[in-house]
């Protein structure tokens, strides 16, 4: 049993133990609490290796950019929460990494193009398939399932919004941040809406399926 795991169990018990809660809160509040536990551990990794790294806030932009899409898309799950977090850490740094490569490499008005072609691609993808559910927790009720969706596309459309606004900085002021956290959003949200695609499955399959055996 891992850390996490255990300490979440040992929330759940001493709580429950001081309110007099029944099995069924218990388990709840251990539930809530492992949650909580492995999105302080997931951040606490993509800090410690973006501060490594030097693309602190740069990872922190990709880290916000997928996790509030994903709340309302879904989408697929490593089999295991900790591969999850590597997973998520791995992802937000080497973006970052890649980003100012790219930044630093491309011309302008391609760097515009490529964000240009994010939107489209992630709103197509994200009309068509979100949200994902999984077999623990599988969404059912049509209305839920078309309020998602919609919810989706406006976290899209914020999302895009915000990168609009952060370009027109970036214009007026030649600020490469601005342009660098403009990228770190439409690569996040792209990233994000990948994992709702077949080829997003097959992919977080492979690296699960790799990291098992190593």
């Amino acid at each position: 049993m891992f850390l996490l795991e255990r300490l979440s169990i040992k929330i759940g018990h001493t709580v429950a133990i001081r309110l007099n809660l029944d099995n069924n809160h218990e388990e709840i509040l251990t539930y809530g609490a492992f949650g909580l536990l492995q999105t302080f551990f997931s951040i606490f990794l993509i800090m410690t290796f973006g501060f490594l790294f030097h693309v602190f806030f740069e990872s922190l932009v990709i880290s916000f950019s997928i996790s509030i899409l994903r709340k309302y898309s879904g989408g697929v799950h490593s089999c295991s929460p900790n591969r999850c977090a590597l997973i998520g850490t791995f992802v937000c740094v080497s973006f970052s990494l890649f980003t100012i490569f790219i930044l630093k490499t491309l011309p302008l008005t391609i760097i515009f193009l490529l964000i240009i072609i994010s939107f489209i691609y992630s709103y197509y993808y994200i009309h068509k398939h979100a949200p994902v559910d999984s077999s623990a927790k599988p969404i059912n009720n049509i209305l839920k399932r078309q309020k998602l969706k919609q919810s989706s596309l406006i976290i899209v459309c914020i999302l895009y919004g915000i990168i609009s606004i952060l370009l027109l900085l970036y214009i007026n002021s030649s600020n490469i941040n601005f342009l660098i956290y403009a990228f770190c959003i439409s690569i996040g949200t792209t990233w994000q809406t990948f994992t709702l695609t077949y080829l997003g499955h097959k992919f977080i399959h492979k690296i699960d399926s790799i990291s098992i055996k190593l």
